[in-house]
C-alpha cells in the first residue's frame, strides 16, 4: 500500500553521496570507471581553448543588425535569407496560473537543428567526444558541447561557413550503432515550438580526434556538472537521454538488487515496481493536465505586443522584467564564420530551476512538476519542482507565487545535493544562467503531491525522456545533475 511507504531518514539518503569513487559499485554502472585525465587537466584544456578565442562583442542598435531587418508591415526581426530565426510576437491566453493573458516576442525557429554525442567503449569505460565550442552568448564564452550541436542552417552551410565537424556520424546512412534519436524542447517561455533532435551513437572505429575536441568519460563530465557555467544546456540535455542499461555489461540483475548489490540509480532503472506510482499512472496525470489546461496562441506583429516597448536598442517589458531583445555584433577567428550580428534575448534576473529528491523503497524519487509555458507544442510538459524567475512574482500574492517554491529557499544546508549556476542556450540567449538546485525531502510524501505536482522516480524520467514533448529542457538539465548526485559526483 502506498500509505505503508516510511519516510527515509536523514543523511541516508545519497549513500554514494560521501564515498569516494573508489568505493562506489563500479561494476553497476561503467559511467564511474577510472579516468585517464583528471579535472584539473581537462580545466587546463578547456581554459587554454577559452585563450585561443578572440573574440569581441559589441552592442548593435535593432536597426543596424547585419543581415537582419524590422519588417516594415509586422515590425517582426527577420533574417534576410529567411533562415535560422525570427523575432515575432506571441499573443497568449490559458487558465494556467494567477495570469490568463498575456503577450510577447518570442523566438519563433521552426528548423530542427542536431544535437548529436559521440559515444564509446574502452576496457568497459563509457567516454563521450565533445567540443570546447564558443558561443557568443556565454558567459565565458567557451563551454563544453555536444560532438555535434547544430541548427540545419548551419548545416546546410547558409551562413557561408565550413560544416561542422564529425555531422557525418549523425546523418542518414551512417554505418555507426544509433542508440539515442529523440526530438527534445528547448525553453518554451523563449522559443515558440522549437525543438532539437538530440543524437547518442556509438562509434565503429577509430575517429580522428580534431582541434577543439576530446574524449572525456562519464566520471569526467559528472564532476564537471557540479561546476559554474562548465558544462552547456545542449551536453546536459544530451547527456540525459543517455540510457545507463545499455552501456554497461555489467549492470546487475534483479537478484543482486534484491541481494543489496547495487547503487541507487540501478536500482531505479531496473526496480520499476519500486516507484511510488507506475508509469501507466504518471503518463495518465501527464495527459490529464494537457487537457485540463488550455493554451491558445497565436503569432501577432511583434510592434504590436501590449506592455512591451522598443527604442534604439532595446525591446523591453515596461516593468523591467523577464527579458529584453536587443542586437550584438560577433568579431572572431574560431567558429565557422569569422564575423556576423544577430538578435539576442538578454535576462533581466537569474533564473532558478530546483528539483526535491527523496527515496521510497530505496528508489531515488523526483519531485516533478506539470508546467505550461507559451512556446510548449502539448500544452504542458514535466518540469523540474520549481523553475521560476523569483523576480517576476514578487509583486503577487504569496498564494500566487510557485508552489513549493519554500522546500527550496528555507532548506537547510546540509539537505543541499547540488548547487551550482548553469548557463542556457549561448546562441540566442546572451549571458542568461539560472540557479540549479537539487535537495532531498524528508517529510510526508503525500502532503507535496497535488494536482501539478507528482513524485516520479529517477528510472521513469529517464524513460520518459526517449520520448518528445515529455521532459522541459530544465528537468533534462536537472535528471544529468541528478544522475551524477546518486551515482557520487561529488566525490
Amino acid at each position: 500500500m502506498v500509505s505503508a511507504i516510511p519516510v527515509p531518514p536523514a543523511n541516508t539518503l545519497w549513500h554514494a553521496k560521501m564515498r569516494s569513487y573508489d568505493q562506489l559499485d563500479h561494476a553497476a554502472f561503467a559511467s564511474a570507471a577510472d579516468d585517464s585525465t583528471g579535472l584539473d587537466d581537462v580545466l587546463a584544456w578547456l581554459e587554454a581553448e577559452r585563450a585561443e578565442v578572440s573574440c569581441e562583442l559589441e552592442p548593435v542598435p535593432l536597426d543596424e543588425i547585419a543581415r537582419w531587418r524590422t519588417d516594415t508591415a509586422t515590425g517582426d526581426l527577420v533574417h534576410d535569407s529567411g533562415r535560422f530565426f525570427a523575432i515575432r510576437g506571441l499573443d497568449v491566453t490559458t487558465n494556467y496560473g494567477p495570469v490568463e493573458r498575456w503577450s510577447q516576442p518570442i523566438i519563433d525557429q521552426p528548423e530542427v537543428g542536431v544535437l548529436g554525442l559521440l559515444v564509446r567503449e574502452v576496457r568497459g569505460v563509457t567516454q563521450v567526444l565533445i567540443q570546447a565550442k564558443m558561443e557568443p552568448g556565454n558567459i565565458n564564452l567557451v563551454q563544453l558541447s555536444p560532438t555535434v550541436q547544430a541548427t540545419h542552417s548551419n548545416y546546410d552551410r547558409v551562413h557561408g561557413g565550413a560544416a561542422p565537424r564529425y555531422l557525418e556520424h549523425f546523418l542518414a546512412g551512417t554505418r555507426d550503432r544509433v542508440r539515442v534519436d529523440v526530438l527534445q524542447s528547448e525553453q518554451g517561455a523563449r522559443f515558440l515550438r522549437k525543438r532539437n533532435r538530440n543524437m547518442i551513437v556509438e562509434v565503429i572505429g577509430d575517429v580522428p580526434v580534431h582541434e577543439g575536441f576530446r574524449w572525456l568519460t562519464l566520471r569526467q563530465l559528472h564532476r564537471l556538472l557540479r561546476l559554474d557555467n562548465v558544462v552547456n544546456m545542449d551536453l546536459r540535455s544530451v547527456l540525459s537521454c543517455l540510457q545507463f542499461s545499455r552501456w554497461s555489461a555489467g549492470m546487475p540483475t534483479r537478484s543482486d538488487l534484491l541481494a543489496g548489490q547495487h547503487s541507487p540509480l540501478a536500482h531505479s532503472v531496473l526496480a520499476p515496481d519500486d516507484a511510488l506510482h507506475t508509469s501507466g499512472e504518471l503518463l495518465a496525470w501527464s495527459t490529464d493536465a494537457r487537457m485540463r489546461y488550455r493554451l491558445n496562441t497565436r503569432i501577432v506583429p511583434l510592434s504590436e505586443v501590449s506592455r512591451w516597448q522598443r527604442d534604439k536598442w532595446h525591446i523591453a517589458h515596461e516593468d523591467g522584467l523577464y527579458f529584453t531583445v536587443g542586437g550584438v555584433a560577433v568579431r572572431m577567428a574560431s567558429r565557422e564564420v569569422s564575423g556576423w550580428m544577430q538578435p539576442v534575448i538578454a535576462p533581466t534576473h537569474e533564473g532558478l530551476a530546483a528539483m526535491v529528491l527523496t527515496s521510497i523503497n530505496g528508489v531515488p524519487h523526483a519531485l516533478m512538476q506539470a508546467k505550461l509555458e507559451a512556446g510548449n507544442r502539448d500544452v504542458v510538459e514535466i518540469a523540474p519542482t520549481v523553475q521560476c524567475i523569483t523576480r517576476n512574482y514578487q509583486h503577487l500574492l504569496p498564494e500566487e507565487r510557485p508552489e513549493h517554491l519554500s522546500l527550496v529557499t528555507d532548506v537547510a544546508p546540509e539537505h543541499v545535493l547540488f548547487d551550482a549556476y548553469q548557463s542556457e542556450e549561448g546562441g540566442r540567449f546572451f549571458r542568461q544562467q539560472n540557479k540549479y538546485v537539487i535537495v532531498e525531502y524528508h517529510g510526508d510524501l503525500h502532503a507535496v503531491e497535488s494536482p501539478n505536482h507528482r513524485w516520479m522516480s529517477i528510472g521513469q524520467l529517464k524513460n520518459l525522456v526517449l520520448y518528445s514533448n515529455y521532459v522541459n529542457v530544465e528537468a533534462r538539465s536537472l535528471l544529468a545533475c541528478a544522475c551524477a548526485v546518486i551515482e557520487g559526483g561529488n566525490a
